[in-house]
């Protein structure tokens, strides 16, 4: 069986999009304007982090987009990365056929893990888990705890053609005309008594 063809970029050194038609794999340090789009899944198998932290530094132009027209995946092993059970993921996130979600999250054989700090955004058709807890203690017992932090600055500032909910094209427009009730008016003629009856 031949290998799947991959294809590497430094994305310190690249600004703008990178596309497939397959499925990618994204970790590391992003220093620059990158979206990632993939017609597949996107596995995060790494931590990945701004150059410049955003909370550091308000006016740095560091951002990545991840766009998936599937889910969007945290690797099951992605914290190994780094050594430690937490995983760091700093991105403005759409999983657009479903969801944002953690690799066998419900294995709790494989133990609890860290917690997922995501500092950016989440649009997903739906809701996706990341991990398990118990209903009578509420402790965690397998995958992720959260802790996500929204981007303010994805409120004026996205990744390269990163597409927006606010952008709408009509493609069907119907004028509705409103009804108006027929009524019957009761006027009184004061000159001589009588009353005219009239219909609307």
């Amino acid at each position: 069986m031949e290998s799947e063809e991959t294809e590497s970029y430094t994305m310190n050194e690249f600004n703008g999009i990178i596309s497939t038609s397959g499925k990618a794999e994204v970790k590391g340090i992003v220093k620059g304007e990158i979206t990632v789009h993939a017609e597949d899944d996107i596995d995060i198998i790494g931590d990945i982090t701004y150059y410049t932290d955003p909370r550091v530094d308000s006016v740095t132009t560091d951002i990545l987009g991840l766009v998936s027209e599937s889910d969007v995946v945290v690797d099951q092993n992605a914290h190994r990365d780094s050594g430690t059970q937490d995983i760091d993921i700093q991105a403005s996130i759409m999983a657009l056929n479903s969801s944002f979600y953690v690799e066998n999250y419900n294995n709790s054989s494989g133990g609890l893990k860290g917690t997922i700090n995501l500092f950016g955004g989440i649009v997903q058709k739906n809701r996706g888990p990341v991990g398990t807890f118990n209903a009578n203690t509420n402790q965690a017992v397998s995958g992720y705890s959260k802790n996500y932090q929204y981007d303010a600055r994805l409120k004026g500032y996205i990744p390269p053609a990163f597409p927006r909910e606010s952008v709408f094209s009509v493609v069907y427009w119907k004028d509705k005309v409103k009804e108006v009730p027929a009524t019957t008016t009761t006027e009184k003629d004061d000159s001589d008594g009588t009353t005219t009856t009239t219909g609307q």
